[in-house]
């Protein structure tokens, strides 16, 4: 009952606005995510903390879907950026561990997605994919967050148009 009224005072905004100037919202692990020149679709990304509650070991609090529109910048295997034209950013908690059951957050980014890649260690590659994203809480409050998706993927992956996420974060102003 404790957790379930921080998360609600905290997604209520009734936390102060400083509080979450340089605060994680969410922070999602696993999952894959589909890449080619018409975009980015994640599968399966578990949502294992949500303000200040933290899914319990070998747990999730729910799920992190989102899509990105058509490469508009660059290249798959050297970066670039994706449109936010119907991109899609969707928290969806499942009810346990104080979080609540059904859609959290929806919404979508806005502005260029950004696809860096940061890291290159033999056939490892380690992408990110950043942008801002807009949206509703289940509350009803709009709300600005700002997301970073830690990607990997060996050059063969890549090429199949497969990646697979290490982690991401949601930091902003709920």
């Amino acid at each position: 009952m404790k957790r379930l009224l921080v998360v609600a005072l905290l997604l209520c905004g009734v936390a102060p606005r400083t509080a979450w100037a340089a605060s994680h919202f969410f922070t999602n692990q696993y999952g894959t995510i589909s890449i080619s020149e018409q975009g980015v679709v994640s599968k399966g990304s578990e949502l294992v903390a949500l303000g200040q509650i933290v899914a319990s070991h070998g747990h999730s609090l729910g799920t992190v879907n989102f899509t990105a529109g058509t490469l508009i910048e660059g290249t798959i295997a050297g970066g670039g950026a994706f449109s936010d034209f119907g991109s899609s950013f969707v928290i969806t908690g499942d009810g346990n561990q104080g979080v609540p059951k059904g859609p959290i957050f929806v919404g979508a980014y806005v502005g260029k997605v950004h696809w860096k890649l940061i890291s290159q260690d033999g056939q490892k590659l380690t992408f990110q994919l950043n942008g801002r994203i807009l949206g509703t809480l289940y509350t009803g409050r709009m709300v600005e967050l700002t997301s970073k998706q830690t990607i990997t993927a060996t050059e063969d992956q890549l090429a199949q148009g497969i990646g697979h996420i290490e982690i991401g974060k949601g930091i902003g102003f709920p």
